[in-house]
């Protein structure tokens, strides 16, 4: 009994080691996750919205940042998460770590369910969840929350959809449905989107599953160079767009043009599904994509609360930029990457001090790294090259295997196209462009960019909303999860009878040990020069110091040998698998926990909790000046965006990464003001509403530097701060010699350092960077004015929209952008838009000159989704308040409906007659009883399904007399379809 439960046993065991290898920190020394976005953006954004659950409201206003922004409009606050009950359940910091961790947890279980419906043994199972959830490219997203959520509950949703394809449809449909809303709810769409194609997938092949052993070689070469022929089209109709494209030939890919393409693409692909089948199998395919597809749009109900408000606020936002905008295909996974995948580490690490050498490669410090390591296990590598295959056995083999090569070739980005690599060519550029420029810089020229006509590239193009996702290495996650579940099916054929199997893969174990041992010998041997040529090559610039080259070579080396030495034990493990199976999958999961904890044991980052609880040393310093020079109503602040301390960069610290966070933290860098009570002027995001943007847009001009040479200069429009209201700016100290795109801000830069004692402001400003600046003339957060200019409304992207905002930002104050533009007095004028030009026949009395305002206003009362204006004028006026207008605010004066008047193009004006009057704004959103009943009837379908019982149905009992002759023939190889 001991001896059957303990391989049950062992699986749980070696992912609790893995945890305690992993989280240590987390676990016992009072740690948090605070890397990259983990710290300055989920950590206080989730803050925000348990605070207003925790005051009784529903959280659907953020009024922090960008002047106001619907809280479900950003998937990424998963406001209506249920795993987000853990922050009511436990104090804020221990519940910010345990929601990590939780997910982990999820996804190891997921992987195993996966990998059981798909018929592999519990040995294999166990490896598959191990490699899944302890792999880098998903042990690495506790740096990122929701894409860990998302990560989390794709191998349950894919589980299910495998249910369903095998009969359990009411059970798959519910449980498909379901995975999807939690990730849409738990903030990342983009999972669901790829589950759901995955699932479609399935649906497509699962008919056509009969074993193709018997298959013609004849037919296996026409499949050969049908493919060859299929690479070789595909590279040539690249080409020719991109020099069509050059000369000005091509039309502009517009949304519509978009559309048509997507409408013909899936025209042409469910054709395919219908007729290169039978009849039967044709029927059953239909059948499938059906159950898929009433999954898909289950799961949409289910998550209606949240998908309905961001789908709305999505429209206008920049996400609706066409497929191939700037930036789609950022952190692009390189080729030569792939090599991580054998050996953990094997470019070095930059955290937490740099010991890495892949800024080395050229281009020199051009590489945008999502995930700082691919690394899953040289053993499960050798195992999944096994377990994979498409032309025989099981379906989810075949199925598996192809999402892990369409993973692998859409998170390679543009590197999976052929523009870039024929860019590469000597001489290349002059008839095909050069290659896209660095990273948030504008291409220039008709030319494609480098991802045209790669798979990523394609996928944004015909698939419907896909456009709207960023970021090629998030499909690294299902590359990551079919690999692991293929080295699962390969661990199963080893402890088979299939010799061949494990022949062929010993071979494969024998070639690559024999290649770590020898890249191993030659690092040693050109240790000297390696360590020279990193250190010449890598660029300064990094946060976590100047590059150490010995350090770079010892990791190097290090990931080599014991990718070398988990090899030569797998090896090993393949012989005893077919005599010990027992024994051999213990020895296995014991192998893959090792290896996984070494790796992964450097690969989590964290920092102590006080860091983040303590109080912020300019939150401080703004109320201490408040307190010596008060100011009527709500203020703004603004801080510089992608800067840090250049002694960051000058010298290396084992600490840097709690240095950093502490640093970001002061100085309230992303969303660390938020729970301090203040609100940023502008945080750019990935949801941001492109009319807003447009009062900060960075406008480039040619000036002269030091040198004397000409140069780009970008230069921000101060009249958009100070319209806006931000009273402080936190600011660089070294103005003068910022020249890139985001580091223009000397025309803003309003007057002198705010503080109490100069010393301090020396210390300051010496070793820690920064400063903080008070602008005395930001506009207040609510005003009235006499005079209105009423205009219609203006069309996106048209040019009267463009010279609106043009004129507001001039007027508003500053360096003009156009010193021959006409500009007005904003503090006692507004510009009104009217869809109608009756609809403004109730401000025709605001025709006054722009003289002095008659009366007085004052904000009292401003919480995140309610603002109370006090207002006494002398004669009617627009009270003006410098929130940005949605439409799901509404407002009474005096207790009575009032409209609302788009002012100043994103501000909200009121309409108030003389005398003293009460103005009441309350958030509202129209769309939400709906999206909340979309929900609730949706949760009632999902009980239906799991819990109606099965309908019985009329079967003839068979005699249980049996036939003992043919007993034993009649159960050889009945074995359950996977």
């Amino acid at each position: 009994m001991i001896r059957r439960a303990a391989p049950l046993l062992l699986g749980p065991a070696c992912a609790l080691a893995l945890g305690l290898a992993c989280f240590h920190a987390v676990l016992f020394d009072g740690a948090q996750f605070a890397y990259r976005d983990a710290g300055h953006f989920y950590y206080p954004l989730y803050r925000v919205v348990q605070n207003e659950w925790a005051a009784g409201h529903w959280p659907l206003w953020n009024s922090d940042q960008n002047a106001g922004t619907p809280m479900l409009g950003w998937p990424m606050a998963a406001v209506f998460y249920p795993g987000k009950l853990i922050y009511a359940a436990l104090p804020y910091p221990t519940a910010a770590a345990g929601y990590i961790l939780a997910h982990l947890a999820i996804a190891l279980a997921g992987a195993y369910t996966l990998a059981r419906s798909l018929g592999t043994g519990p040995a294999g199972s166990g490896l598959a969840a191990l490699g899944f959830a302890f792999g880098a490219p998903v042990l690495t997203l506790s740096s990122n929350v929701i894409y860990l959520v998302g990560a989390a509950w794709m191998p349950s949703g894919l589980a299910a959809a495998h249910l369903a394809a095998n009969g359990r449809t009411r059970l798959g449909l519910a449980g498909l449905a379901a995975a999807l809303a939690m990730q849409v709810l738990g903030g990342d769409p983009e999972a669901a989107y790829l589950t759901g194609l995955a699932s479609g997938l399935l649906a497509i092949l699962k008919p056509g599953q009969e074993d193709r052993s018997n298959v013609r070689s004849e037919r296996s070469r026409w499949r050969v160079s049908a493919t060859i022929g299929v690479l070789a089209g595909w590279i040539l109709a690249v080409v020719i767009a991109d020099l069509v494209s050059a000369r000005g030939w091509l039309p502009a890919w517009d949304p519509t043009g978009r559309f048509f393409a997507q409408a013909i693409t899936l025209i042409v692909a469910l054709l395919a599904v219908a007729w290169t089948t039978g009849r039967e199998a044709r029927l059953r395919r239909l059948a499938m994509l059906g159950l898929v597809g009433g999954s898909i749009g289950l799961s949409i109900l289910l998550s209606a609360v949240q998908f309905v408000p961001a789908w709305e606020h999505a429209r206008r936002t920049t996400r609706q930029d066409g497929p191939l905008a700037v930036g789609l295909q950022d952190f692009s996974v390189e080729p030569y990457r792939l090599a991580e995948l054998a050996w953990p580490h094997v470019y070095g690490l930059e955290i937490p001090e740099n010991r890495s050498w892949l800024q080395a490669i050229p281009p020199a410090g051009e590489r945008m790294i999502w995930s700082p390591s691919l690394y899953m296990g040289a053993f499960l590598l050798l195992l999944a090259a096994g377990g994979a295959g498409m032309r025989s056995g099981p379906i989810g083999r075949r199925w598996l295997t192809v999402l892990m090569l369409a993973g692998l070739a859409g998170a390679m980005g543009k590197f999976a196209g052929p523009l870039w690599w024929i860019r590469c060519v000597p001489g290349a550029s002059g008839w095909l462009g050069s290659h896209d420029p660095p990273a948030g810089i504008v291409r220039d020229g008709p030319s494609l960019p480098d991802g045209a006509g790669s798979v990523y590239g394609l996928m944004a193009t015909i698939l419907p909303g896909f456009a709207m996702f960023r970021y090629p290495a998030k499909l690294m996650v299902i590359t990551s999860l079919a690999m692991s579940c293929l080295a699962g099916m390969g661990w199963d054929q080893l402890s088979s009878e299939e010799a061949s199997t494990r022949g062929r893969l010993r071979r494969l174990g024998i070639l690559s040990m024999a290649i770590s041992a020898s890249l191993a010998v030659l690092v040693v041997v050109l240790r000297a020069g390696l360590e020279a040529l990193i250190a010449r090559a890598v660029p300064i610039g990094s946060l976590y110091g100047p590059v150490d080259g010995a350090g770079a070579a010892d990791a190097t080396l290090s990931g080599l040998i014991q990718g070398g030495m988990v090899l030569a034990l797998g090896i090993m493990l393949t012989r005893l698998a077919a005599r010990r199976p027992r024994l051999a999958g213990v020895g296995a999961l014991l192998l893959v926990t090792v290896d996984l904890g070494v790796a992964g044991s450097r690969l989590v980052w964290t920092v102590p909790r006080s860091i983040l609880e303590a109080p912020s040393g300019i939150a401080r310093l703004i109320a201490r000046a408040e307190d010596r020079q008060p100011a009527a109503g709500p203020f703004r602040i603004h801080r510089v965006e992608q800067w840090h301390p250049s002694a960051f960069s000058r010298r290396r610290s084992a600490r840097r990464l709690a240095e950093l966070v502490a640093w970001e933290h002061d100085t309230l860098d992303r969303l660390y003001a938020e729970p301090a009570g203040l609100e940023y002027t502008i945080v750019r995001g990935v949801v941001d509403v492109a009319d807003y943007l447009e009062f900060f847009e960075a406008r480039a001009t040619r000036a002269r530097d030091e040198r004397g040479a000409e140069r780009t200069v970008y230069s921000f429009p101060r009249g958009g701060y100070d319209l806006w209201g931000a009273r402080y700016l936190i600011m660089p100290v070294g103005l003068n010699g910022w020249m890139g795109r985001e580091r223009g801000y000397i025309r803003i830069a309003p007057g002198d350092v705010v503080v109490d004692d100069p010393e301090q402001s020396r210390r300051w400003v010496e070793h820690e960077g920064w400063q903080l600046l008070r602008n005395p003339r930001a506009f207040p957060r609510c005003w009235v004015v006499h005079s209105a200019i009423v205009i219609p409304t203006t069309a996106p992207g048209s040019p009267e929209r463009t010279e609106l905002v043009a004129t507001l930002v001039d007027s508003a104050g500053g360096v003009p952008t156009d010193p021959r533009r006409r500009t007005v007095d904003l503090r006692r004028t507004a510009f009104v838009e009217v869809e109608r030009p009756e609809g403004g026949r109730e401000l025709a009395s605001l025709r006054m000159p722009p003289t002095e305002a008659e009366g007085s206003v004052a904000v009292t009362r401003y919480e995140p989704q309610r603002v109370e204006i006090r207002a006494e004028l002398r004669r009617p006026g627009l009270v003006v308040l410098a929130d940005v207008l949605d439409p799901g605010w509404v407002l009474t004066i005096d207790g009575r409906p009032a409209p609302i008047w788009r002012t100043n193009r994103m501000m909200r004006g009121a309409f108030v007659p003389a005398g003293r009057h009460a103005l009441f704004y309350e958030y509202r959103p129209a769309e939400m009883p709906r999206a909340v009943a979309m929900t609730a009837a949706s949760l009632a379908i999902v009980a239906l399904l799991i819990l109606a019982p099965r309908r019985a149905t009329s079967r003839r009992v068979p005699s249980r007399r049996v036939d003992r002759s043919r007993k034993v023939e009649m159960t050889k190889g009945a074995l359950p379809d996977a």
